[in-house]
């Protein structure tokens, strides 16, 4: 299929899920068929004109509709949202049963109210239209003006091909794998998940050597030490465990904090933990003694993710209020915050050279900032988007990008040309990491699943 035929297709279902759009939208649609798909403005003009696409009202939001937001789907498995989908379609479908006809304050009759409610049970039940109405509902980018001379500026030459490397599931849990980590030394992967529990994994045998059972709801996030002695997972439950690496021993339970803790991570040299919350905080504790150190407090929303820089100096933090903020590390000072996403930051990470960070959003878009003066990078805008996970190679010489769709895509840092785009996953890449040796890249998704790809990824 041509780049002109995959954005006629894509333009094809959206219209399926809104044949009404927004200039604004309209304008989305326009930057994505001359960034992403390499068409000349004129043809994607065409192409938007002859779609039969209305320019009307705002897209209805149906997330909102049965009052839900999108980040509420983020860590529930396809059966948990069917049962809050259809719980809650039903009550409020009962409730205007039951109105006696009188007016609605938005002026739809409860016939017009009731066929919205059913087009939203449907759209948020079927995973592939629920990922579509995101799309449609951020294809404005913000509300970005667009005009010709800024997408001729930023037209990328970067094509995809998709090529299927031979892999290998090690782990498979009961519901959604949120977060995985290899072993310093590289033998072993941890892997926590929505099923409360974490396991440890042999990487050449796929044996499950461990199962850490102590939490009460999903694992959000875990990761081992420095030294590879121990583990540390944060979960739902809001409570930060720290776990024997070698017998899966609970060693220690730390204070219980006010809300969930959505990610934890070890400072490089091992003395303190970070934990990020969703009440905006994050607590830094005395890794030895499990002793509560610094407070860091300043964001507008729940903190999605929590990482350290390789000198172990600053501490970057994603939020769900859209920006990402950098600690001292010592004094628990503001440094930056870097500004320029559209939508809630979802997840943060250092380059192991210290140079960069790279950043995610709610939307998919990844950016790029100077670690020391905090200014963005361009990147090309082929990598800009549907991104769900990202991780470094250790040597810094690859990005590898897991994305909404399952698919993973590894760039060259230096050129900044696709490498690759492997698939295996059915649903969302929820985390990626490399092996210390940058042999083999182990992924985790929506599915369940942990896979482990080879080393034949780079080439």
């Amino acid at each position: 299929m041509s780049d002109r035929d995959e954005f006629i297709s894509f333009v094809s279902d959206f219209k399926v899920v809104s044949p009404t759009i927004s200039q604004e939208q309209r304008k989305g649609l326009l930057r994505r068929g001359v960034n992403q798909h390499g068409l000349q403005i004129d043809d994607v003009n065409d192409i938007l004109n002859n779609s039969g696409l209305i320019i009307g009202e705002q897209q209805v939001n149906f997330f909102e509709v049965l009052d839900f937001k999108v980040e509420d789907f983020e860590t529930y498995t396809e059966s948990e949202i069917e049962e809050r989908v259809q719980s809650t379609h039903q009550s409020l479908y009962r409730k205007s049963l039951n109105s006696g006809g009188r007016p609605r304050p938005d002026g739809k009759s409860e016939e017009q109210w009731r066929k919205i409610l059913n087009d939203a049970r449907d759209t948020l039940l079927n995973s592939n239209k629920r990922q579509e109405h995101i799309s449609i509902l951020t294809a404005n980018y913000g509300n970005q003006i667009l005009d010709e001379s800024e997408i001729n500026q930023t037209t990328s030459s970067i094509r995809s091909s998709t090529i299927t490397v031979e892999d290998r599931v090690i782990a498979v849990h009961k519901k959604v794998v949120n977060s995985i980590v290899f072993s310093p030394d590289g033998t072993c992967i941890a892997s926590g998940s929505a099923d409360k529990s974490i396991c440890i994994w042999d990487v050449n045998t796929g044996e499950k050597k461990h199962t850490l059972n102590g939490h009460k709801d999903q694992v959000r996030s875990v990761v081992y030490s420095p030294d590879g002695l121990t583990i540390v997972s944060g979960s739902n439950d809001r409570t930060v465990c720290i776990w024997n690496a070698n017998s899966g021993e609970l060693k220690k339970r730390l204070i219980e904090q006010k809300d969930k803790i959505s990610s934890v991570a070890y400072s490089p040299d091992g003395k303190t933990i970070a934990s990020g919350s969703y009440n905006g905080t994050i607590q830094l504790y005395n890794a030895e003694t499990g002793e509560p150190k610094i407070l860091l407090k300043g964001h507008r929303n729940w903190v999605s993710s929590v990482s350290y820089s390789p000198d172990g100096k600053t501490v970057a933090c994603a939020s769900y209020d859209g920006n990402v903020y950098l600690w001292n590390s010592e004094s628990g000072e503001n440094t930056h915050v870097l500004t320029g996403h559209k939508f809630s930051v979802i997840a943060v990470t250092y380059s192991p050279n210290s140079e960069t960070i790279i950043s995610i959003d709610l939307q998919g878009t990844i950016l790029a900032w100077n670690a020391i003066s905090g200014k963005s990078k361009i990147l090309p805008k082929g990598l800009m988007s549907w991104i769900s996970s990202v991780t470094y190679s250790p040597d810094t010489t690859i990005l590898a990008c897991g994305s909404y769709h399952g698919s993973i895509t590894l760039w060259d840092i230096n050129s900044w040309e696709e490498i690759k785009t492997i698939t295996g996953h059915t649903s969302t890449v929820k985390a990626l990491s490399y092996s210390p040796n940058g042999r083999i890249l182990a992924s985790c998704g929506g599915d369940g699943k942990v896979r482990i790809w080879n080393s034949s990824i780079n080439k």
